[in-house]
């Protein structure tokens, strides 16, 4: 039995963008919900098939941030794509980086507002195909999922969730995967990478690659946090990269080299996903979205070094620590950054007493609170308004070529 046609909704105070979505809506099969305000969205109530909200940013009574924002701390998970006549950087950045699917400037081009909600029904149903997987205690219940798309096909009899290597031979199930780069790879090209992955712990302080030395292993970070030293003759050091669940480490293997450059440490005690160099090598050359995906990857975290590198040299300590903060919680995803100021010092190549200066001045403002070995993030927007350009710079870039590839 397939699954009942995917619900679009809309909210949007103009009639006439509300009809002209209905019509687009329709057009490709799919049901649309209309409504003129958020009030009359949150009456409704969603339906247990795949679905997705276009959001207008201007609404009466409600902005559609704060509705974004007001279904997230409800634990109202729907993909959200916003659309707007009125755009700027920091309303497009707040918006994606509080889960939102695409930040689309009217007038836009059809195709672009199909594609977009191709991607966020997708988002949905494999939520969907989590929820019950995560749920399910007995075999009974599971048929539901396969409907879904979860697992593998042709399986000759009761259904398997796509699963991959653990250490010890443990296995589990694809959802307990959090880096974001190998969810939204084609089945096939998902179903490979992961039957090479092995899942490692990651300690604080763990050197996971040595400047110069053979990378054996890519990597796949899960939860935590892991930066790239540029480490002098001296022994100083300075950041040049960070990477968080977003992230992969082992780029040079992306393009035939097998050294690192620079030293891989664990910031944040996490966990992540490794596979052997060769067997990467030989998915990269039969599965051309993971090459186009960690290539773009690769891109922009060549964006943040350069960034950094600028950064570092015409920016005072204060606002590097502000754009490191802001950069940090959007990798961990959360408010809470266990370093101490010694760390942040290295990290951000300064003196430990103009760290603390610049960390007294930040608390002192009410935009963080400092414990002994932990920064508490109180005020997201303040630590925005006290960085320098640079953390908009990357965002903003980043978030270009998004639009750009889709």
């Amino acid at each position: 039995m397939s699954e009942p046609p995917a619900v679009v909704c809309v909210i949007d105070d103009s009639e006439a963008v509300r009809k002209a979505l209905t019509s687009l809506i329709r057009s490709v099969g799919l049901q649309a919900k209309i409504f003129a305000t958020p009030r009359e969205y949150l009456a409704w109530k969603r339906p247990d098939v795949s679905s997705c909200l276009i959001l207008d940013v201007r609404l009466p009574g409600k902005s559609g941030l704060e509705l974004q924002r007001e279904l997230a701390e409800s634990n109202n998970r729907i993909p959200i794509i916003f659309i707007t006549a009125h755009a700027d950087v920091p309303m497009s950045v707040q918006a994606m980086k509080a889960g939102a699917v695409e930040f689309l400037t009217k007038p836009f081009r059809d195709q672009d507002l199909l594609d977009a909600i191709q991607t966020a029904l997708e988002r949905d149903r494999l939520a969907r195909a989590y929820k019950v997987v995560q749920e399910s205690r007995d075999w009974g219940s599971l048929p539901a999922s396969r409907e879904a798309g979860l697992f593998i096909e042709n399986e000759p009899q009761r259904p398997e969730p796509l699963l991959f290597r653990r250490r010890s031979d443990t296995q589990f199930d694809e959802s307990e995967m959090r880096n974001a780069l190998p969810l939204y790879l084609p089945e096939q090209e998902r179903q490979r990478l992961f039957q090479q992955l092995t899942f490692v712990p990651l300690r604080t302080n763990d050197v996971i690659l040595e400047d110069g030395e053979p990378i054996k292993y890519g990597y796949f970070i899960n939860d935590g946090l892991v930066s790239i030293l540029n480490v002098m003759e001296d022994g100083r050091s300075v950041e040049v990269a960070s990477l968080g669940r977003e992230g992969f480490l082992g780029v040079p293997l992306l393009v035939g080299f097998y050294s690192q450059s620079g030293r891989a440490v664990v910031e944040i005690e996490g966990s992540g996903f490794r596979i052997l160099a060769s067997a990467l090598n030989a998915l990269l050359t039969t599965c051309p979205v993971l090459f186009k995906t960690l290539n773009r990857y690769a891109q922009v975290r060549s964006l943040q070094a350069a960034q950094t590198a600028a950064c570092n040299r015409l920016h005072g300590v204060e606002q590097r620590l502000a754009r490191w903060l802001l950069m940090c919680q959007n990798k961990i995803d959360s408010n809470l950054v266990p370093l101490t100021q010694e760390s942040l010092a290295q990290l951000l190549g300064a003196r430990r007493s103009s760290v603390t200066v610049a960390a007294g001045a930040l608390q002192a403002a009410g935009i963080i609170s400092y414990t002994a070995g932990q920064v508490k993030i109180l005020d997201r927007d303040g630590l925005e308004n006290a960085a320098c350009e640079c953390y908009a710079a990357m965002v903003g870039q980043a978030l270009k070529w998004t639009q750009e590839s889709a």
